[in-house]
């Protein structure tokens, strides 16, 4: 076995313990952390969001450590604004992006995967929201849907 045998094969079996896992959760204690998260970040305007999760402690939601954040969890704030459907934290957080000098906080994070642990399918943010769940407990899913595409978040990523 080489090494990119090894690492799909760990891979597969953490998406499998993730499967799982969310299977024995409701969406809405899936997204409890990310509930506090935007509480917080509706809390404190004036800091940039990318700054207020990277300093977030939820184990949930924080896995690569450190005060920076991953491509996957730059899109999980993005997925879960969008679950929430808060349009204008959405357009806060695509503004910040795209005015950063960090490369990878731009727009195009709509287009990113998100982590196993996140979502065991690995979708994009867009994708996110069409699970089923997801969509069933959305005010109006196919709004925000569209409010992504228009962001720029392409239809045809689906993800993993």
């Amino acid at each position: 076995m080489n090494f990119k045998d090894s690492n799909d094969h760990f891979r597969l079996k953490q998406r499998h313990a993730c499967r799982e896992e969310q299977s024995a959760q409701t969406i809405e204690e899936r997204m409890a952390p990310y509930a506090q998260l935007i509480e917080k970040i509706k809390n404190e305007p004036s800091v940039p969001i990318y700054k207020i999760a990277a300093l977030w402690t939820e184990p949930a939601f924080k896995t690569s450590g450190g005060s920076y954040l991953t491509r996957e969890e730059y899109a999980e704030i993005a997925a879960a604004i969008a679950f929430f459907e808060e349009y204008e934290l959405l357009d806060r957080y695509i503004k910040e992006g795209a005015g950063s000098e960090r490369s990878r906080f731009n727009f195009m994070i709509l287009n990113q995967t998100v982590r196993p642990q996140f979502a065991w399918r690995e979708p994009t943010p867009l994708y996110f929201l069409k699970e089923l769940q997801v969509w069933e407990k959305m005010k109006d899913p196919q709004k925000m849907f569209d409010y992504l595409v228009k962001l720029g978040a392409d239809v045809n990523l689906t993800g993993e």
